[in-house]
């Protein structure tokens, strides 16, 4: 059952926040906002330093932490209380959940040149041959040495756009493993103390 929740909870966390971010983004801390599908916007904040990902998005009963570091092959999830914390191992259905941060064969293809919100951006379509990832597109800005300023699905009903984009290292700490999560195992969705 909290394997199932995890990986649920990561694909949405991901999809709301960051779905168009690839590994190879510079070091940067952005506010996001996440429109569509008749759904009011979820706000929160990006980290990305040195391939790892934190997302702190902002809901209704409190704010929801998403950590994932590729090189340690984990990913925390840290919930409002009482439901407290998990990490997981990156397996191979997280990766099919999650192809666009840790997908490596992830393929972008530009499509235009445009400026969004006052930057020069270059709009790829993302693809991913071996996964079932819908089209998406992402306007990286040349001034922020290629970060995301906005993502869209196919449909353009759901729209992500970063601000307040700073290229610069996050505070380490961002990216340490919370104590006290319970470990998920990936076969039988089981929860253990770590």
């Amino acid at each position: 059952m909290h394997g199932r929740l995890f990986q649920s909870v990561v694909a949405w966390l991901l999809m709301q926040s960051a779905s168009a971010v690839a590994a190879n983004l510079p070091d940067a801390t952005a506010s996001y906002v996440r429109t569509g599908e008749g759904k009011p916007p979820t706000r929160g904040k990006l980290y990305v330093s040195k391939g790892r990902l934190r997302t702190e998005s902002e809901l209704p009963r409190g704010t929801i932490v998403l950590i994932v570091d590729p090189g340690s092959g984990q990913a925390w999830l840290v919930l409002p209380p009482p439901l407290g914390c998990v990490v997981q191992p990156i397996d191979d259905t997280m990766r099919a959940s999650m192809p666009l941060f840790l997908s490596k064969d992830l393929k972008e293809t530009l499509v235009a040149t445009e400026i969004v919100d006052g930057h020069p951006t270059k709009k790829y379509e993302l693809t991913s041959p071996s996964g079932p990832l819908t089209t998406r597109y992402v306007w990286r800005a040349s001034d922020l040495r290629g970060f995301p300023i906005k993502t869209m699905d196919e449909s353009g009903l759901s729209t992500t756009t970063f601000e307040n984009v700073v290229i610069g290292k996050p505070d380490a700490k961002l990216f340490q493993a919370p104590a006290g999560c319970k470990r998920v195992s990936a076969a039988d969705g089981s929860a253990a103390p770590k």
